[in-house]
C-alpha cells in the first residue's frame, strides 16, 4: 500500500471530520475576538452598611456627625469603571449636558469620593465634590481610557441603598454605560484555607481545572478510544460506549465551569485591589 493510501485510511473515519471542523469553529471564534473592535464603558460595584442598616438608621441616643452635621446612617461603596471595549473613550466624547457622574439613592447624600486606584496618572481621571443642587451625585472627569484603563472609587453616602449608579452619557455609546452588578466576594471557606492569597488561587485552580481536564479526557476516550479502554472507563453493559463516556466528559467540564463563572473577576486584574476581595 502506498503512502497516499496509508494517508487516505487514516483520514476517512468520520472522527477526522469532526475534529477538523471543530478546529475551524475554534479558530474562528479566535479570529473574531482578536479582531472585534468594541466602545464599551463598564462598572461593577461592592456596597455595606457601616452605620445603620437598609430598614432603620441609627438607634436612639446614637448619633453620628460628619463635619459637624449629624448623618442618619453611613454606607461605604467601591465602584470599578474601566475601559471594557477596545476602542478607546476620550474624556471630549462626554456630552456635557449629561456628564458622567456616581450616584447613589436620592434619599440620602454624597459625603465623599475618594480614588482607590487608577491604572494609570496619565488618565488624569477627576471627581468633583456634589453640589447643593445635586448632592447625592459626584461628577467625574477624565482624559482617556485605553482599554483596560479605570479607576477604583470609594463612596461614602447616607443612602440606604448599597447599589450605587454610574449616570451619563458619551458618545458612541448610545446604550449607555455597562453595570455588571455586584462583584462577587470569595466564599469565607475560601478565605478560610490559608492566609496567602497563591494559596488561595491554587485551590480554586484544583477546583475548576481537574473538572475541565478529566472531562476532556473522557471526551478524548469516546473519540478516539477503542472499546477495550471504554470497557475499563465504564461498568455499563450496553453495545456502544462512547455516549456515556462522552456523557462523564460533558458532565466533568461543566462541573469545572461552575466554579469559574462563580469565582470570574469581573475587572481587569490590573485594577484589582485587596478591598475587592
Amino acid at each position: 500500500m502506498s503512502w497516499f493510501d496509508t494517508n487516505l485510511s487514516f483520514l476517512s473515519p468520520g472522527w477526522v471530520g469532526s475534529l477538523i471542523g471543530l478546529i475551524g469553529v475554534l479558530g474562528g471564534v479566535i479570529a473574531y475576538f482578536r479582531s472585534r473592535k468594541r466602545t464599551s464603558l463598564s462598572f461593577a460595584y461592592l456596597g455595606e452598611h457601616l452605620l445603620g442598616s437598609e430598614s432603620s438608621a441609627l438607634p436612639e441616643g446614637i448619633s453620628v456627625q460628619y463635619y459637624g452635621e449629624d448623618i442618619p446612617r453611613l454606607t461605604r461603596s467601591v465602584i470599578v469603571l474601566w475601559n471594557s471595549g477596545e476602542n478607546t473613550i476620550l474624556g471630549t466624547e462626554v456630552v456635557d449636558i449629561d456628564p458622567l457622574r456616581f450616584s447613589v439613592g436620592t434619599d440620602g447624600k454624597l459625603l465623599s469620593a475618594s480614588i482607590l486606584k487608577a491604572s494609570r496618572p496619565v488618565n488624569d481621571f477627576r471627581i468633583r465634590p456634589p453640589s447643593a443642587q445635586a448632592p447625592n451625585e459626584a461628577v467625574v472627569e477624565l482624559n482617556y481610557f485605553d482599554s483596560t484603563d479605570g479607576v477604583v472609587v470609594e463612596i461614602l453616602h447616607t443612602s440606604t441603598s448599597r447599589h450605587p449608579d454610574i449616570k451619563g452619557t458619551v458618545r458612541g455609546l448610545p446604550n449607555g454605560l455597562k453595570s455588571l452588578g455586584r462583584m462577587s466576594r470569595s466564599p469565607d471557606i475560601i478565605k478560610r484555607i490559608g492566609p496567602h492569597r497563591w494559596f488561595r488561587s491554587f485551590f480554586i485552580s484544583l477546583t475548576i481545572w481537574i473538572p475541565i481536564i478529566l472531562g476532556m479526557a473522557f471526551m478524548l476516550a469516546a473519540l478516539f478510544g477503542s472499546p477495550e479502554t471504554l470497557k475499563l472507563i465504564m461498568t455499563f453493559n450496553v453495545e456502544n460506549l462512547s455516549t456515556p463516556v462522552m456523557t462523564m466528559g460533558c458532565f466533568y467540564i461543566v462541573m469545572g465551569l461552575i466554579p469559574l463563572y462563580l469565582f470570574r473577576r469581573k475587572h481587569p486584574k490590573n485594577l484589582h485591589i485587596d478591598a475587592l476581595e
